[in-house]
């Protein structure tokens, strides 16, 4: 039998759903998070056509029309988008890593694990920052100045002060940063820890030549929690997911103040300061 608080109708290249409020888990829970958008304008789920059979099960005795014929493909975009908030990078369905992205009023910019490795990281022919070591911690290279490091200091604390931020690791990653700071401006300290960190490579690179099993790491986070990051994507269901990201900076305002934010998972919500 049909609920009469279900509709489910084709609009241009995906549905466009209602549904009660109870089945909101088991939707969210089933249909993949890049195969899914809320439109908070209209108040309905934008969902892919390839979740047809899945819809069919998860609302028996409910119509789901057949999809339309013609191009569902994503459209490539080319964008500079004001990036409020970025979320945690985690498993979003059956080993999909991203962080969602609140663009405006609305989470709807998908950025990957890979993607931000890549601009963070680089690769191994390009390298750019190593994000496990000190230097990483204030997003500078292993060859950076007094100067740059002292910068990167100042960006990081900014971002990670516990009166300004809300982040739960906020105090530990603030230290962190003290920490990283001390070294990095001690010249004895710092020639001990560079000795450290090319050993660390050459016991990588051994371990790799021999095919030691070895696990690194935890999920890749980035630094920052917000900025103006230009992006390659591919846009559907009112969201972008980013294929690379070309540049990323501070957004500023007329005041010379730097936008920093975080979440207060208490409140569940946005906390933005300008500072």
């Amino acid at each position: 039998m049909g609920n009469n608080q279900f509709s489910c109708v084709v609009e241009g290249d995906h549905y466009e759903l209602r549904f009660p409020y109870d089945q909101k888990d088991a939707f969210k829970m089933y249909i993949p998070g890049k195969m899914r958008s809320w439109d908070g304008d209209k108040k309905v789920w934008m969902v892919d056509f390839s979740q047809q059979n899945t819809l069919a099960r998860l609302f028996p005795g409910n119509s789901i029309p057949a999809p339309t014929a013609g191009n569902s493909a994503p459209t490539l975009v080319q964008k500079t988008l004001k990036v409020r908030y970025i979320g945690q990078v985690k498993d979003q369905y059956s080993g999909d890593m991203y962080a969602n992205c609140l663009i405006e009023d609305y989470w709807s910019l998908q950025l990957p694990e890979e993607v931000l490795k890549m601009f963070w990281e680089g690769t191994v022919a390009a390298p750019r920052l190593n994000m496990s070591s000190l230097y990483g911690i204030l997003t500078v290279t292993n060859t950076a100045t007094i100067d740059e490091i002292k910068t990167g200091y100042r960006k990081m604390a900014k971002q990670w002060h516990p009166d300004y931020c809300s982040e739960p690791n906020a105090n530990e990653m603030f230290q962190k940063i003290q920490d990283a700071y001390k070294i990095l401006t001690n010249t004895d300290k710092r020639l001990r820890y560079n000795v450290g960190l090319l050993l660390e490579a050459q016991s990588k690179a051994t371990e790799e030549r021999y095919g030691t099993n070895v696990v690194y790491g935890n999920i890749f986070q980035p630094p920052y929690r917000c900025g103006l990051i230009t992006l390659e994507g591919e846009e559907k269901l009112g969201k972008i997911r980013a294929t690379k990201i070309t540049d990323w900076k501070d957004i500023v305002n007329d005041r010379g103040q730097t936008l920093v934010s975080s979440w207060d998972s208490r409140n569940n919500r946005l906390v933005e300061n300008w500072l």
